[in-house]
C-alpha cells in the first residue's frame, strides 16, 4: 500500500516534468555461475538472495528488434541459470516519446531496468522520486560496475549526491557535424569546408552550379539549431532540441548565467540565416517540413545538411560508400570552429531502477551482467552470432551478409561497453583517425557534472520553450520579413514568460556548483 501511494503521488509530480522533458579489446572472464534454482539455504548477509524464481522487466528505446525472439530467448537461458530470474523486455517507439516515458514511470506497471538522460530529464524524474537511490545498492549487488565505471562518471550522474542511474562505459563524441558532397566541393572548385564563411560558399556555389539538387532540404532551424552554439565561447547550461539553449555560460566568467537570445553573438546570427534563407539555402517551407534533413542527402535531393552528429554521419558514410560508390563524402565537426571538443557527458546514457521495480537488486546484477559480461553483452548488443552478425577470423564485427531489413539487435546504448565493443569491418577508414583527433583535443566541459533543477521555475520554462515555438523557430529559420523586429518581439515576450526569473534561479545553482568544484 505505502508504494502504491508513492506512486501516486510521484504521477502527479511527474506530469509537471514531463512538460519540461517534452549511439572488442580485452574479453572479461565469464562468472561462476550462480546457485541454481533450488538452492534454498538463506544467503550471506549483503548476499544477493536467489532463493525465488523473479521475473525482471527490461523498458528499451526504440522499436523491437528484428531478432527479439531469438535474443530474448537466450537471454532468459543465462538469466536463468545465473540469477534465477527470467526477463520481459518492452520497446517504446520515437513517436510521441517524452509522453509514453512520462505514463512508463507512473502507471504502477512493475519496471526493473529503463532508460534514461539528460535529454530525458534525469535530474527532474531522480528528484521526484521515480527513481530508486542506488548509492548503497552498487557496492553490494554490481561491485565490478562499481569499480570499472571511473569516480568521475559516478560523480557527474549524481543528484543531490546521490546516484539514480549507471552510465555507461563508452565516452562518445557526439558534436553535430555539416554533412556534404565533397565530390561537388571539388567539381565546382569551392574553398575547402573549415569555417562558417565557406560553409555558405559552398551552398552558394550549389544553388548557383547545381539546380536539380536542393543546397539543404532542412527542416525547421536545423541550421541554427545545430550551428550557433559552436560558433560562440559559451557553454549550454540548460539542453533544449538539439544544441539549443535558453541559459549559456561564457568559460571566461563562469558563475555568470546568460541568456542565449541577449548575447551579442545571437543577433547577428540572425541576419546571417535570414541571408542564407533568402539566398535559398533551405526551402522556405522549412517550419513545416517533417523529413530529415541527413535523409534527404542521403537519397540525393539535397547536397548537405546541418543535421547531423559525429556518429550519425559514420552511418551515413558507410551506407553511401555501397549506395553511390561515385560519391565523396566529406564532413566537417563544428567543434573545430571555437576548439570547443568534449566528450559526451555522463548523463548521456543511463541506466535507472524504478520506483516500481519489485526486484532492485536482482535488477541491479542483471544490468551488471549486461555491461560486463561477454555473453550479455554480445547478446544484447549484437544479437545472435550468424544470424544477427557474423565474427571474422580477425574478431572483427561483421555485417556485410546480414540483410538488416530481417536481422538487428535491440538499441542497447546506456549499456555499451568500450572495452567490449567490437571493431566493426566496413568501418569508414577516417573513422578512428578522426575519434583519435577528437580525444587529443578534447577538454573537459566545465558543466559536466551539473545538473539543472528547473522544479522551482518550471512555470516560466514551459512558457519560454512556448514563446521559442512561437516566435524564436522562425526567426533561427531566417523566415521572417524584418529581423530586428522579429527579434524585439522575441526578446519582450521570452521576458513576459518569465526569462529573468528563470536567469535568476539558475544563477543561483550555477554559483552553488562552482562553489563546490
Amino acid at each position: 500500500m505505502k508504494k502504491v501511494k508513492k506512486l501516486v503521488a510521484l504521477a502527479a509530480s511527474l506530469a509537471v516534468v514531463a512538460s519540461l522533458g517534452a549511439g572488442c579489446k580485452k574479453e572479461e572472464t565469464k562468472d561462476t555461475p550462480s546457485p541454481s534454482t533450488t538452492e534454498t539455504t538463506a544467503p550471506e548477509e549483503g548476499a544477493l538472495d536467489l532463493s525465488e524464481h523473479v521475473e525482471l522487466n527490461l523498458y528499451l528505446m526504440g522499436d523491437q528488434a528484428k531478432d527479439h525472439d531469438l535474443i530474448l530467448a537466450e537471454l532468459n537461458k543465462l538469466t536463468e541459470r545465473d540469477l534465477n530470474a527470467s526477463v520481459k523486455i518492452t520497446y517504446s517507439t520515437w513517436t510521441d516519446f517524452g509522453t509514453k516515458y512520462n505514463l512508463m514511470l507512473t502507471s504502477g506497471e512493475p519496471m526493473d531496468l529503463v532508460y534514461s538522460a539528460n535529454w530525458l530529464t534525469y535530474a527532474q524524474y531522480a528528484k521526484n522520486d521515480a527513481f530508486i537511490d542506488l548509492t548503497d545498492l552498487i557496492p553490494k549487488y554490481a561491485p565490478k560496475l562499481l569499480e570499472q565505471i571511473g569516480e568521475d562518471r559516478w560523480d557527474g550522474v549524481k543528484v543531490d549526491g546521490k546516484i539514480y542511474g549507471v552510465p555507461n562505459q563508452n565516452p562518445e563524441f557526439v558534436q553535430g557535424v555539416f554533412i556534404y558532397r565533397e565530390d561537388l566541393r571539388k567539381k565546382h572548385n569551392l574553398p575547402e569546408i573549415n569555417s562558417v564563411d565557406t560553409i555558405e560558399a559552398y551552398l552558394a556555389g550549389i544553388k548557383q552550379n547545381e539546380p536539380d539538387i536542393m543546397p539543404t532540404n532542412e527542416a525547421g532551424s536545423d541550421a541554427y539549431d545545430n550551428l550557433f552554439i559552436f560558433t560562440t565561447p559559451y557553454e549550454i547550461v540548460d539542453t533544449g532540441d538539439k544544441g539549443t539553449s535558453n541559459l549559456v555560460i561564457d568559460p571566461k566568467d563562469p558563475t555568470k548565467v546568460l541568456a542565449t537570445i541577449e548575447t551579442p553573438e545571437y543577433k547577428p546570427f540572425m541576419e546571417k540565416m535570414k541571408s542564407w534563407a533568402d539566398q535559398g539555402f533551405w526551402s522556405k517551407s522549412a517550419l513545416s517540413l517533417t523529413e530529415d534533413g541527413v535523409t534527404a542527402f542521403e537519397n540525393g535531393k539535397a547536397a548537405a545538411s546541418f543535421n547531423s552528429t559525429l556518429a550519425k554521419a559514420k552511418g551515413t558514410v558507410e551506407t553511401l560508400l555501397k549506395k553511390h560508390p561515385e560519391w565523396e563524402v566529406g564532413i566537417f565537426e563544428y567543434n573545430r570552429l571555437m576548439n570547443k571538443v568534449h566528450a559526451s557527458a555522463p548523463t548521456q546514457n543511463l541506466t535507472a531502477i524504478p520506483q516500481a521495480s519489485e526486484h532492485p537488486e536482482r535488477a541491479l546484477a542483471l544490468l551488471e551482467k549486461l555491461m560486463t559480461d561477454r555473453e550479455y553483452y554480445d547478446l544484447m548488443q549484437y544479437g545472435i552470432k550468424d544470424v544477427s552478425y557474423e565474427l571474422t577470423a580477425n574478431n572483427e564485427i561483421d555485417f556485410s551478409n546480414i540483410d538488416s531489413d530481417k536481422h538487428g539487435a535491440p538499441s542497447s546504448w546506456a549499456w555499451r561497453n568500450d572495452a567490449l565493443s567490437y571493431k566493426q569491418v566496413g568501418t569508414w577508414e577516417k573513422w578512428q583517425s578522426i575519434i583519435e583527433e577528437n580525444k587529443k583535443l578534447a577538454t573537459p566541459n566545465p558543466l559536466d557534472a551539473f545538473i539543472l533543477d528547473q522544479t522551482p521555475v518550471q512555470t516560466e520554462v514551459a512558457a519560454i520553450n512556448q514563446v521559442k515555438n512561437q516566435y524564436g523557430k522562425p526567426l533561427q529559420a531566417g523566415l521572417v520579413k524584418n529581423v530586428e523586429e522579429s527579434y524585439n518581439t522575441l526578446l519582450t515576450q521570452s521576458k513576459n514568460a518569465g526569462l529573468d526569473k528563470y536567469r535568476e534561479e539558475v544563477q543561483k545553482q550555477i554559483e552553488a556548483y562552482f562553489s563546490t568544484r
